[in-house]
């Protein structure tokens, strides 16, 4: 085999690695999240209700869990709440603050996008959010108690193990999970919005409790959170450096190619790939 060959053909596999790996993301963008894709941004204990943001844009049809119950490190605990969140038939862009009301009520609970459904899942009942020693999880996974990515995780208990902690979720409290002072009723995100920010810069926002408000009396059923979007670029997709280095290794090749092709002189003379003589093309 010529070393010519040799080229072209390394150039062609290169090629389809990249068609590869820049076709995945079509095929999986939005539907399958990680830590911190999602950040919360309020929580009311007594409407019995809480916000989201996206940090990435949410393609249709995303299904997300809700749950109050206490995660032990390998499972959840019985006697709380599951819900079940599915973003509908329209993208959701990144910034958009999404509210999920009257969780507590299965004639009332709604979401501001999408539909979401209480889980009629043995032991359990309608989440009810506490003043004190709460945690709620946002998680994907095969059903409710299958949990396989854990997205976020908001709490008023400091994350205790008996009240729903962090092990075994891959979530790091102050930057995917945010423990809200104890015996916070209400709290919200109440921080910059724009100028514009990078998505992990936003997550980081999100994640301190710094910047946010929260109060810890009254009666705060009625107040309703901010809705203002978050003017954020979207955080990059895993593979996006992998996808950059392919096409720079495809781009050196291509060069060292071509390069040889101009220098060796074939039955069409010194030519580029692709060249034209006259009518005639030097073929591959």
């Amino acid at each position: 085999m010529s070393l010519d060959l040799a080229f072209r053909r390394l150039r062609l596999a290169f090629a389809w690695v990249v068609m590869a790996v820049l076709a995945a993301p079509a095929l999986a963008a939005g539907t399958t999240l990680r830590a911190g894709d999602l950040m919360f941004s309020a929580f009311n204990a007594d409407e019995d209700g809480w916000s989201l943001v996206a940090l990435v844009d949410l393609a249709p049809g995303i299904e997300l869990y809700f749950s109050d119950n206490a995660w032990d490190g390998k499972a959840f605990t019985s006697g709380e709440g599951f819900l079940r969140w599915t973003s509908g038939d329209s993208a959701i862009a990144a910034g958009t603050w999404l509210r999920f009301m009257n969780i507590d009520s299965a004639s009332r609970l709604a979401a501001s996008n999408g539909r979401l459904e209480r889980l009629n899942i043995p032991g359990s009942t309608l989440p009810n959010l506490s003043q004190s020693a709460e945690t709620l999880y946002a998680y994907q996974g095969s059903d409710a108690l299958t949990p396989q990515r854990f997205v976020a995780a908001i709490g008023n208990g400091d994350f205790a193990a008996e009240v729903g902690g962090l092990g075994g979720t891959g979530l790091t409290a102050g930057r995917t999970a945010l423990a809200l002072p104890s015996g916070s009723d209400w709290a919200e995100y109440a921080g910059p919005r724009a100028p514009r920010v990078a998505g992990g810069e936003a997550q980081s926002r999100l994640g301190s409790v710094g910047l946010w408000q929260s109060t810890v009396d009254g009666d705060l059923g009625a107040r309703m959170p901010n809705a203002l979007p978050l003017d954020v670029t979207p955080i990059p997709e895993p593979w996006a450096p992998l996808t950059a280095l392919l096409g720079l290794v495809l781009l050196a090749v291509h060069r060292i190619a071509g390069s040889r092709s101009a220098r060796k002189p074939g039955p069409y003379g010194s030519l580029l790939w692709g060249q034209r003589l006259g009518s005639v093309t030097k073929p591959f």
